[in-house]
C-alpha cells in the first residue's frame, strides 16, 4: 500500500553513516524502551511488546481470540522462497503456547489470510495464485495447549477462472461461516457472498452483493444478533468517485436492503465494522479535501439508515491515520490505526456517538503497520507487522481489561442528612468516576483512583424521611470493562426532622452609655428535642452584648425565652442599628435569623486639642492652631471666635461657624505676626471661645512667646600701617532681640602677632562697642600674606567673622664665598646664602680665566652635575653649596679668576680671585703627614701587632 515504507534499503546505508549512526541508535532504543514496557491507559493495563516471528517475510497478520484468554495468529510468510500461510498461538502475555505452523505447503503464492476461532477450531482462508488466476482457499485447525491438528487440510473453495482476492470470513451464531471477496467479473470487480458449512463445504452458489458495472473491492463483513450479514465494499465511479456502500443480506444470500452509500471516500480507503445491540457501527479511513488520512466514524441503525453521519475520530494533526479497526464494549468503540508514514500503532476509546472518552496510547515504536485487534473477554489483542533490516517480522501486545465494581454500600443517617460509605475495587490502579443518586436525583459526583480496595465516604445533605440511595460507579459507560452488573449498589436511610421558630419585639430605643435587656422567644416546631447555638451579628464598635452561646434541651413545643444585656456605648452614633440573632440548630445545622432594631438617641459632646505655648521668632508668621473633634453620636454646628492681649496683626476671620458629623474633626489656624524688634521672652496669649448649637460651651488660651534671638554683626572701620606695625579698629553690633555676652577670637597666619582689647563684650539689642587690634609683623618673617580672623563667638557658636590682610614685604640679599679644595685638581668650592626673607633664583654663568680660552667647568649641586653654568634655588636664609672643578688642563702656576653671579631678584656679584694651578714642594713635615696619611692602615694593624706581642710575652714570663 502506499504507506508502506519505501526507504528500507536506504535505512541500511543511513544507519553506517558516522553522523546518522549514534542519533538513529539512541532515538530507536528510547522509543522501543517507552513502547516495550507495561502501561496503563483509561483502566486497560497493557502489557509489554513481543516479537511473535524471526523468519522470514512475516505480512497481512490477522488475529482472533479463542474466549480463554489466548490470541491466534495467522499471516502470510516468505521464509520458504514464497508466499506460505502460518499460524501461531499466544497468551496474553506474548508466549507461544504453540510453535509457528505452516499451514500451507504449495509451491506458489497463498496470502491475505482472514481467519475466525471459536470453541478449539480456527477456521482460515485466504487467496491462492493458481493457474494463472487467485481462488479462494480453505482450512480448519484444532488445537490443545500441546498441539495442533489441520483437521480440513488446505482446498479450494471458490474457483471459477476469475481473480478472487481478499477473503473476509465470519461465523454466525447457528454455527455457519459466512465468507465475502471480490472477484473480478465481466469487466470490473464485484463483492460476492457465500455460506459455507463447519467443514468449508459451500451452502450455496456464490451471491453478487454489489451488482454494479463499477469496481467494487476491500469488503467487509459483519453478523447481527439475528444472523443477518451487514456487508462494506469500497466503491470506485467516475462520478462521485470513491465511495463506501453497504447492503444488508440473509444468511441465505436474500437482499434485506438495497445498496446505500454510505460516504465519499478515497482511494486508500479501508472499512472495518461491527455490530452491538440493534446498531451498526462502521469506521473507515478517508483524505477531504487533499488533506491527511483521518478515521471517519458512521453509525447505522438496524435496517442500515444513517443516525451518526461522518463523525472524525483521530486528531487532525496532518499525520496520516489509516487502517482503522474497531471492537465494541457496552456500546463503546475501541479503535485502532496506524499513523503513517512513522508506522505507529494507536488505539483509543470513543463512546457511542463518536467522543474520545480515552486517551490515545502508542501501543509500538515507529515502523509498525497493518495493526489487527481482537478482543477476549478480560483482554485485548494486537498484532502488526515491522520491518528491521529490510524484513517484516510479526509483534504481539495485550492489554488486560479490568472489572471496577462497588463491594459494599453502607447508610447512615443524621439531622439533615445522610453519610454515604461505599467500597470500590479494582484490579490495578484506574481511575474511576462515581455518582450518587438520592431518590432517582443526581446528588454527588466523585472522582478516585483505586488501586485494589478503597473506601470512600461522601455526607449528602438531605430533607428529613425515607431516602432510596444508589451508588454508581463509572456512570458514563466510560471505562472497558468485562462486567458492568456489579457497577451499582442500592440503600435506604432514615432522616430524622427538626425545626424551630423566633418570635419577640422587633425595636428598642436606647441612650449611649445604657444597659438594657433585650427578649425574644425559641419555640421547637419539631419533633424531637433539639439544643442550639445563639450567635449575634453587630457593630461591636458600638455595642457590648453578652448572651448565652448555647441552648440546651429545648423540648417538642416548648417557647423558651432568651434574654440579652446589651450596653450601649458612649460614643455610639444616634441612628437606627441592626442587631441580628441567629438560631443555628445543632441537630440539623440549619438557622433561622431575627433582625432587631436598636435606635439610638441624640447624646451631643466635644473635645478640643491644642498646643501651648507655641514659640515665634520676630518678624515672623506664627500659625496658632486647634483641633474640635466631635465625640458625641449626633452632628453639630459651632462658632468659634478669639480675642489676644497684645494688638499683633493677624490674618484670618475672627468668628467661624462650621458642622461636623460624629467623629468628625477639624483643625482650625489663625497666622499672627510678631512684630520686628519684639523683645525675646515676651508674650501675648489668645484666649478662643467654642459654642455649639447644642449649648455646649468651651473656652481656652494659647500663649505666644517671643524666641530669643542670639546674633551679632561686626564691620571692620579702618586699618593703620607704619612699617611692620598694624591697627585695625572693629565695630561689634548685638543684632539680636537679647542682651548677650560675647567672646572675641583672633585666628589665621597673623594671629600670633596680634593683640587685641577688648577680648569680652555685653550688649543689648541693637548696642554697638569697638574692638582695636595692634599687629606687629617682624622684619625676618617670610614674605608674603599673613590674615588675621576676627570673630564674635557666643559660647562656641561663632555668630559672624571677619578677615583681617596683614602682610610681610619682601627683602632680598645673596652672600657668596668661595674657596679653592685643590692645585693639582683645580678645584673650588662655592657657598650661597640668602640673605633675604624672599625665596630667591640665582644663576651661575660661566667662569672665565684670564688669558685662557674654550674652558670647560663642571658644577656638582645636590649630588647633580652640570656643565660651564647652572641655576640654584635658594629659600629664605637658606645655604646652597656648589662644587666647580675645571675639566680643562692648564700650565702649572698662578691664574686669575673671575665668577659672574645674577639672582632673579637683580642682584649681581662678581668674584675674582688669585690661584696656583699644580703640585707645590712641600715641607719635610707635611710629607711625614702625607706619608703617616697614605699609610694609616698599615700603620695601626702594626701597632696592634706589637701590643698584642707585648702582652703575650707578659703573660707568658708570669
Amino acid at each position: 500500500m502506499m504507506w508502506k515504507p519505501i526507504f528500507s534499503k536506504l535505512l541500511v546505508i543511513f544507519i553506517f553513516t558516522l553522523i546518522v549512526l549514534p542519533i538513529f541508535i539512541f532515538s530507536q532504543g528510547e522509543s522501543v524502551s517507552s513502547q516495550g514496557s507495561s502501561m496503563l491507559g483509561d483502566g486497560i493495563l497493557w502489557g509489554s511488546e513481543h516479537r511473535v516471528t524471526w523468519m522470514g517475510n512475516s505480512q497481512k497478520p490477522v488475529i482472533a481470540a479463542d474466549g480463554e484468554g489466548n490470541f491466534h495468529i495467522v499471516w502470510q510468510d516468505h521464509r520458504n522462497g514464497n508466499w506460505d500461510i502460518y499460524y501461531v498461538k499466544v497468551d496474553m502475555n506474548g508466549f507461544k503456547l504453540l510453535n509457528d505452523t505452516r499451514l500451507t505447503t504449495y509451491a506458489g503464492d497463498d496470502i491475505n489470510p482472514s481467519m475466525v476461532a471459536y470453541g478449539d477450531r480456527v477456521y482460515v482462508v485466504w487467496q491462492r495464485y493458481a493457474d494463472s488466476h487467485w481462488s479462494i482457499y480453505f482450512t480448519r485447525i484444532s488445537y490443545t495447549y500441546e498441539d495442533i491438528a489441520i483437521e480440513v487440510s488446505p482446498k479450494v473453495i471458490v474457483d471459477d477462472g476469475n481473480n478472487c482476492t481478499n477473503p473476509m470470513i465470519v461465523r454466525g451464531a447457528s454455527g455457519y461461516l459466512y465468507m465475502v471477496w471480490q472477484e473480478y467479473r465481466q469487466g470490473n470487480w464485484d463483492i460476492m457472498y457465500m455460506r459455507l458449512n463447519d467443514d468449508g463445504v459451500p451452502l450455496m452458489s456464490p451471491e453478487d452483493v454489489s451488482q454494479d458495472t463499477s469496481n467494487s473491492t476491500k469488503p467487509d463483513i459483519a453478523v447481527d444478533t439475528d444472523g443477518n450479514l451487514q456487508i462494506f465494499w469500497v466503491d470506485e465511479k467516475p462520478i462521485p468517485g470513491y465511495a463506501v456502500l453497504y447492503r444488508k443480506i440473509a444468511p441465505s444470500g436474500k437482499f434485506l436492503s438495497e445498496v446505500k452509500k454510505i460516504s465519499v471516500v478515497s482511494p486508500q480507503t479501508t472499512v472495518n465494522s461491527a455490530v452491538y445491540g440493534n446498531k451498526i457501527y462502521t469506521v473507515f479511513s478517508c483524505s477531504r479535501e487533499n488533506l491527511a488520512y483521518e478515521v471517519i466514524y458512521t453509525q447505522l441503525n438496524y435496517a442500515g439508515d444513517t443516525i451518526l453521519d461522518d463523525r472524525n475520530l483521530t486528531p487532525l494533526d496532518g499525520i496520516d491515520s489509516v487502517e482503522p479497526h474497531i471492537g465494541l464494549r457496552d456500546s463503546n468503540i475501541l479503535l485502532l490505526w496506524d499513523d503513517v508514514p512513522m508506522g505507529v500503532v494507536r488505539f483509543s476509546i470513543f463512546n457511542s456517538t463518536g467522543w474520545r472518552i480515552g486517551e490515545i496510547v502508542n501501543l509500538s515504536a515507529p515502523g509498525a503497520y497493518e495493526p489487527d485487534m481482537a478482543l477476549n473477554l478480560k483482554s485485548i489483542g494486537i498484532v502488526w507487522e515491522k520491518m528491521l533490516n529490510g524484513k517484516s517480522y510479526l509483534f504481539f501486545r495485550s492489554g488486560r481489561i479490568g472489572n471496577v465494581k462497588i463491594n459494599s454500600l453502607h447508610l447512615h443517617g443524621y439531622i439533615g442528612g445522610a453519610n454515604v460509605n461505599f467500597t470500590l475495587y479494582a484490579p490495578w490502579q484506574t481511575k474511576v468516576t462515581y455518582a450518587i443518586y438520592s431518590d432517582s436525583h443526581l446528588r454527588f459526583e466523585g472522582n478516585a483512583v483505586v488501586n485494589g480496595e478503597s473506601n470512600l465516604t461522601v455526607n449528602l445533605t438531605l430533607s428529613p424521611g425515607k431516602h432510596e440511595i444508589e451508588v454508581i460507579v463509572d456512570p458514563g459507560n466510560r471505562l472497558i470493562e468485562y462486567e458492568k452488573h456489579d457497577n451499582s449498589l442500592e440503600g435506604e436511610v432514615f432522616v430524622p426532622s427538626f425545626s424551630f421558630l423566633l418570635e419577640g419585639k422587633d425595636h428598642y430605643i436606647l441612650s449611649p452609655g445604657e444597659m438594657a435587656n433585650i427578649t425574644f422567644y425559641l419555640k421547637n416546631t419539631g419533633n424531637m428535642m433539639d439544643n442550639y447555638t445563639l450567635n449575634l451579628t453587630y457593630l461591636r464598635e458600638y455595642f457590648v452584648i453578652t448572651h448565652v452561646p448555647v441552648i440546651h434541651n429545648v423540648s417538642v413545643n416548648e417557647s423558651r425565652e432568651i434574654s440579652l444585656w446589651a450596653r450601649v456605648l458612649n460614643y455610639t452614633l444616634a441612628k437606627e442599628y441592626k442587631l441580628g440573632v441567629r438560631v443555628t440548630s445543632m441537630s440539623t445545622g440549619v438557622s433561622l435569623w431575627k433582625n432587631i432594631t436598636l435606635q439610638i438617641s441624640e447624646s451631643p459632646a466635644m473635645e478640643i486639642g491644642y498646643s501651648s505655648p507655641i514659640y515665634v521668632k520676630p518678624g515672623e508668621t506664627a500659625r496658632v492652631e486647634f483641633t474640635l473633634l466631635n465625640t458625641g453620636n449626633c452632628n453639630d454646628t459651632y462658632f468659634v471666635n478669639f480675642t489676644q492681649e497684645k494688638p499683633w496683626p493677624f490674618v484670618t476671620p475672627q468668628l467661624w461657624n462650621f458642622t461636623l458629623a460624629p467623629r468628625e474633626q477639624k483643625t482650625f489656624s489663625i497666622e499672627i505676626i510678631v512684630p520686628p524688634g519684639e523683645r525675646g521672652y515676651s508674650e501675648n496669649n489668645i484666649t478662643f471661645t467654642v459654642e455649639s448649637m447644642h449649648n455646649i460651651s468651651r473656652k481656652f488660651s494659647v500663649r505666644m512667646v517671643v524666641q530669643p534671638v542670639h546674633n551679632a554683626d561686626a564691620k571692620l572701620i579702618e586699618v593703620e600701617k607704619n612699617t611692620s606695625h598694624y591697627r585695625a579698629t572693629v565695630s561689634v553690633i548685638n543684632t539680636g532681640n537679647v542682651r548677650d555676652a560675647y567672646s572675641l577670637s583672633l585666628s589665621g597666619k597673623g594671629a600670633p602677632y596680634s593683640y587685641m582689647q577688648p577680648s569680652y563684650l555685653t550688649l543689648s539689642p541693637g548696642e554697638r562697642s569697638n574692638v582695636v587690634i595692634d599687629s606687629y609683623l617682624p622684619s625676618n618673617l617670610t614674605s608674603g600674606e599673613y590674615p588675621l580672623i576676627f570673630s564674635v563667638l557666643l559660647g562656641n557658636k561663632t555668630l559672624t567673622s571677619l578677615t583681617i590682610s596683614l602682610s610681610v614685604e619682601p627683602v632680598h640679599g645673596i652672600s657668596v664665598s668661595i674657596t679653592q679644595l685643590s692645585t693639582k685638581k683645580v678645584q673650588f668650592v662655592l657657598n650661597i646664602r640668602n640673605t633675604g626673607n624672599a625665596p630667591d633664583v640665582i644663576h651661575i654663568y660661566h667662569p672665565i680665566l684670564q688669558g685662557i680660552h674654550n674652558t670647560t667647568w663642571l658644577f656638582e649641586v645636590a649630588g647633580k652635575n652640570y656643565t660651564n653654568e647652572t641655576t640654584v634655588y635658594l629659600k629664605p636664609n637658606g645655604t646652597v653649596e656648589v662644587l666647580m672643578l675645571l675639566a680643562t688642563g692648564i700650565k702649572e702656576g698662578n691664574h686669575h679668576l673671575n665668577l659672574t653671579l645674577l639672582s632673579a631678584s637683580g642682584i649681581k656679584k662678581n668674584i675674582s680671585m688669585e690661584f696656583y694651578a699644580g703640585i707645590k714642594k712641600k715641607s719635610i713635615f707635611e710629607i711625614i703627614v702625607d706619608v703617616i696619611m697614605d699609610n694609616l692602615i698599615y700603620i695601626v694593624i702594626a701597632v696592634a701587632v706589637a701590643v698584642v706581642a707585648v702582652v703575650y710575652l707578659k703573660k707568658f714570663r708570669k
